[in-house]
């Protein structure tokens, strides 16, 4: 018998260590093909009945889930790759929305295979996004294994620990729209180069170190953040052996120095690539995340004990308690349980190590595991933390200081809970140490079914079928559509609209986003009833008007009734098709930049502007100037504002706005095509909940209602 330099003891010399293990398992490497093969097949059975039709069933549902194959879908339609950021009018038709290139190239090493994928697969994304799904489900504990057979050697160990890290309810729940998010395998094989150079690894363990840093660094921009907080708890651990076993600092600043050469080679290209699309990057997010999501999306110390909503053992009554602990939150966010289970083995593993001195490769691994654990919970800290009454700012605040584009803390819950993998895989090999192997696969089997039982949750499965008016619509003449309800573009309506762009062969008008033009004017819209509604849809090119009607009596309402401008072409109880038929205005003025969405007032709609400056866009479509006049009501809120309307390089009405809705009138010259009407105000805008005394956060200047416009040789036209 020898000693092992990274073990705890004595193990047999390498020849019979072989034929022990070919004796317990079968052949030589079996635990792998063993603990994939059981991977796999849990895989397959979280997300059942998935693999019965990979090509129909989806991993997920209407969300984020349908969002990445409308957007894999758009790619493939205009023969692009993932970091082109050209113009899509398969959605928010005519305007389009621009391909998210610029933030891409955080997701090329999953979109790029996924692309190709659906390509391979003759445009089947459904099929494309469930493979890659489940490979992150399987690679994921895989991976996981590899760290912690790296550490403690054995077969149930590895086993277990890589169940515990990738069959965790985030994960499970993770898969259930953030494709990119579930491919964490590349966490645990940075966790192993970085031991193994601990170890004294030459250079394979640099290239090891290297690839997993570079593949997780191009899987998703969040990682980088959760391998940033890997390195700081490498470092501080390094640091921390280096001075308890008297070796020095030197060897501690050398792997920094080597760690330091990898990142600079790995996010020097992102960094140019995003340096040189800035402006696409900041319009790409715009709107979609601020400082105060620190404090939603931050840990709270009873996440990490909490529960997933849905468990099984938790009675009826927990949903509803585990709500009310949501601060703002989502269940998929919130949901970082650590488990029960796992939390004993991690007390074994920390008690088994406490007496080692860190000669061993498990108490290195364990104070490094200890590490990322510590960081990882400071890390997904609120923005701040509140002590003795006093606002205390933790890491996430000084990070998104300098990086903006974080703003889930709370997904460090991966470095934590890889941290308490190895943590536990000590603990797992420890209880199995020198026992026969029908007792050591007993302890496995019920250590198992704890861990299965403590993390069960439900994912979600999606029947992607599109409903028979898709088809219908398919077959009529060409023609943007429009469905109904008009939601907001990140509702899950509208991710169940823009996954059936494909069945149905035409364009979506819907899809502006929040707070623009495009989602504002969606707003004067959303009434398909009103007079003003039908001729603007024509003049947007929208030809099809999908109603869903078991949409509207879900919410208790009834259908909208068309008007004379548009005919029924089918029917089902559960939607309608209407052809639209109105003849569309010549010349359409609507409020665009810096404009709020509409909102429903008797007999039309008003908007707010958020700021200063806004515009108001100019469709005309005569082919020649149009000498325009255009009639609306202006309202200040809280005080009387002065008021300036541009065009043509002039001004072409300037008063003072009152705080009673006034009506104003002015003429221009409206140039072909498209173009804008500046608009300003000098006075800063005011929060309506300052002014109210109501939550309202929104800050305003002017309330526009009605706009009409009236142009020589046209009838006139007015956006209710």
């Amino acid at each position: 018998m020898v000693t092992e330099p990274g073990g705890a003891g004595t193990v047999p010399p390498a020849g019979e260590a072989r034929r022990l293990v070919s004796r317990a398992m079968g052949v030589p490497g079996a635990a792998w093909v063993v603990s994939g093969l059981a991977y796999l097949a849990y895989t397959l059975y979280v997300f059942w009945p998935v693999p019965t039709a990979p090509g129909r069933w989806l991993i997920g549902g209407p969300g984020d889930a349908t969002g990445e194959l409308a957007l894999t879908y758009y790619r493939d339609a205009a023969g692009a790759w993932p970091l082109s950021d050209q113009l899509t009018r398969l959605e928010n038709y005519p305007f389009g929305l621009p391909l998210p290139g610029a933030v891409s190239i955080g997701q090329l090493a999953v979109e790029g295979p996924l692309q190709l994928i659906s390509l391979a697969t003759g445009g089947n994304e459904v099929l494309a996004y469930n493979v890659m799904m489940m490979l992150a489900m399987v690679a994921t504990p895989m991976a996981a294994f590899a760290l912690v057979r790296f550490v403690v050697g054995g077969s149930w160990a590895p086993l277990l620990a890589g169940f515990a890290y990738g069959f965790a309810p985030w994960h499970i729940i993770r898969a259930g729209g953030h494709l990119a998010l579930s491919h964490i395998e590349w966490l645990p094989l940075i966790a192993l180069g970085l031991l193994w150079l601990l170890e004294g690894g030459g250079g394979r363990a640099w290239a090891l170190t290297a690839v997993a840093v570079a593949m997780n660094a191009y899987t998703n921009s969040y990682f980088t953040l959760m391998a940033g907080a890997m390195l700081v708890a490498f470092v501080c651990a390094d640091a921390f052996i280096g001075w308890r076993t008297r070796a020095g600092l030197g060897p501690v600043v050398r792997r920094v120095g080597g760690l330091t050469a990898i990142l600079t080679v790995t996010y020097l290209p992102q960094v140019l690539w995003l340096a040189t699309k800035r402006g696409a990057v900041d319009d790409s997010l715009a709107g979609t995340r601020g400082a105060s999501d620190l404090q939603v999306y931050g840990a709270r110390w009873y996440d990490w004990l909490l529960p997933q909503w849905d468990h099984p053992l938790m009675g009826s009554g927990y949903p509803a308690f585990r709500d009310r602990h949501l601060h703002l939150s989502n269940h998929t966010e919130s949901t970082l349980y650590v488990g029960v289970v796992v939390l004993v083995l991690v007390a074994a593993g920390v008690a088994v190590v406490w007496g080692d001195r860190l000669v061993t490769r498990r108490s290195r691994a364990a104070v490094f595991a200890g590490a990322m654990v510590v960081v990882g919970v400071v890390t997904a800290l609120p923005g701040r933390v509140s002590l003795l009454g006093v606002g205390i700012p933790t890491p996430p605040e000084w990070i998104h200081a300098l990086f903006p584009y974080w703003r889930v803390y709370s997904r460090l819950y991966v470095v934590v809970a890889l941290g308490l993998a190895v943590l536990a895989g000590i603990g797992i090999a420890a209880l199995l140490a020198r026992r026969r192997p029908a007792v050591s696969a007993a302890l496995g089997v019920l250590i198992a079914a704890a861990l299965a039982s403590d993390f069960s949750t439900t994912s979600t499965r999606w029947d992607s079928r599109p409903p028979p008016v898709y088809g219908v619509l398919r077959g009529q003449s060409p023609g943007a559509r429009v469905e109904y309800p008009i939601v907001s573009a990140y509702d899950p309506a509208h991710f169940r609209y823009i996954a059936y762009t494909e069945a149905a062969g035409r364009p979506l008008m819907n899809g502006g986003k929040p707070a623009s033009w495009q989602g504002g004017l969606d707003g004067r819209l959303q009434d398909p009833s009103r007079p003003w509604v039908l001729p603007l849809l024509a003049r947007l090119g929208v030809r099809w008007v999908v109603v869903h009607d078991d949409a509207y009596r879900a919410q208790g309402a009834a259908p909208p009734p068309l008007p004379a401008g548009a005919r029924e072409v089918y029917r089902d109880g559960a939607s309608a098709l209407w052809r639209v038929r109105a003849a569309a205005p010549s010349v359409v003025v609507v409020p665009a930049d810096n404009w709020m969405d509409a909102e429903p007032r008797p007999g039309g709609w008003s908007q707010w502007l958020g700021s200063r400056d806004g515009a108001m866009l100019v469709m005309n479509d005569l082919g020649r100037p149009a000498r325009t006049t255009v009639t609306t009501t202006l309202g200040s809120f809280a005080r009387p504002r002065r008021f300036a309307f541009r065009a043509g390089g002039r001004t072409i009405w300037r008063g003072i706005v009152p705080t009673s809705p006034t009506r104003v009138s002015f003429a221009f010259v409206a140039p072909p095509g498209t173009s804008r009407i500046a608009m300003q105000s000098p006075t800063a805008p005011t929060r309506i909940g300052d002014v109210t005394s109501t939550p309202d956060p929104r800050t305003v200047t002017i309330q526009i209602g009605a706009v009409t416009v009236r142009t020589p040789g046209q009838p006139a036209f007015t956006l209710g």
